[in-house]
């Protein structure tokens, strides 16, 4: 008989202590959301994505978490972004959430080249059918010695086994210059653009 009255009881005190569990969840969740929100970045923005996996042999402590840097090509709903190496010009296949992402600090990163045109002999043979480039007239706006200024960035192409990017310069001329003579945000609008003009693909139904 004692058993019979107190199952009731146990069993109310088990509902309200589970009452009382949800509220208190739902209580700080609220708190947390209207504090807490995603990072976003923007389109040609250089960061550094994480990397939680460890390769055989290598000790986790001192594995490098934060690769990169990469930047931002395309950005997506849900907070999510196309990725490109900025040494490589390597695209990464899938996208990334913004929550794996940190931003990738550099003193310099302007839209201009470290070098002027590139007199260099293959260079100039292979390109000089298609362009001219006027190396005398380069504008030096102020960006330190060896820097130039550049107007934008339109095309990439294989030269000598090297990637070579087409710039077009402030007093209008243009030519064909190194992967490495050109800025990592300069290649990342490039690039950028190009995402742009890409039609998606349509789902297999």
């Amino acid at each position: 008989m004692y058993t019979y009255n107190t199952i009731p009881k146990i069993e109310l005190t088990r509902e309200i202590a589970k009452q009382n569990i949800h509220d208190c969840n739902t209580t700080t969740q609220f708190y947390y959301d209207r504090n807490a929100a995603y990072p976003k970045y923007t389109v040609g923005q250089k960061v550094l994505p994480y990397d939680p996996v460890t390769k055989k042999g290598v000790c986790k402590k001192l594995k490098k978490r934060w690769i990169g840097p990469y930047f931002i090509t395309a950005e997506c709903d849900g907070y999510v972004y196309k990725l490109r190496q900025c040494d490589t010009g390597q695209e990464v296949r899938t996208y990334v959430h913004s929550n794996r992402l940190r931003p990738f600090n550099e003193s310099r990163d302007l839209f201009h080249t470290c070098n002027p045109p590139s007199t260099d002999a293959q260079s100039t043979t292979q390109t000089s059918q298609e362009l001219t480039s006027n190396t005398d007239n380069q504008p030096t706006n102020g960006l330190g010695e060896g820097w130039y200024e550049i107007d934008r960035v339109t095309n990439r192409r294989t030269i000598s086994g090297k990637p070579h990017f087409l710039v077009w310069w402030k007093d209008g001329t243009r030519s064909y210059e190194p992967d490495s003579n050109i800025s990592d945000f300069a290649k990342a609008e490039y690039y950028a653009r190009c995402q742009a003009r890409q039609k998606p693909k349509s789902r297999k139904r």
